[in-house]
């Protein structure tokens, strides 16, 4: 046996409001939900003017890379770089002088460098950015007394930025 429910006329007032709220609630949730966020052409990362600035310059790296560009990758990082490649080894870690030495070094021995990025994550704090990518290299090695090596790399990888005087400058991850 089914029992119906009488709602009292003050009742019936409320629950006519609460319904009207729900249904302005659920609309509006709706509406912001089909708002579709913009991303950077080719990439996984929204498109915020900070997000296309810090871009900018890890495409201006890649670029100086493919090219074999020392001075020009310089002028992208800043004094205090350092990073300890991921390893409690110091023989690894470099600063910027080491970085100097090492990026003439390798990129004298390579040739055919093909320097290819997909960018997974940008984020943005304040002065500080990172910036997580897909690396995909290949490039030709020439070892001293030895044929020359074509070799690819591939890996996920970050890359740490800090904004000084206006400009984006990496700080590890090189």
């Amino acid at each position: 046996m089914r029992r119906k429910i009488q709602l009292v006329p003050a009742a019936r007032g409320s629950l006519r409001g609460v319904l009207s709220f729900v249904s302005l609630l659920a609309m509006t949730l709706a509406a912001g939900g089909c708002r579709h966020l913009q991303y950077i052409e080719n990439t996984k990362v929204v498109d915020t003017p900070a997000n296309r600035a810090v871009i900018e310059v890890v495409e201006q790296y890649r670029r100086a890379m493919e090219q074999k560009d020392v001075a020009r990758v310089l002028t992208l990082v800043d004094p205090t770089y350092s990073d300890q490649s991921g390893t409690p080894e110091p023989v690894d870690d470099l600063d910027y002088t080491s970085l100097k030495r090492a990026l003439r070094e390798r990129l004298g021995r390579c040739d055919r460098v093909r320097y290819r990025l997909e960018y997974q994550a940008v984020a943005v704090r304040g002065r500080a950015a990172t910036v997580d990518v897909w690396i995909d290299a290949t490039f030709v090695y020439q070892q001293p007394n030895t044929p020359p090596i074509f070799r690819r790399f591939t890996d996920y990888h970050r890359y740490q930025l800090f904004q000084a005087e206006r400009r984006w400058r990496f700080v590890s991850g090189l």
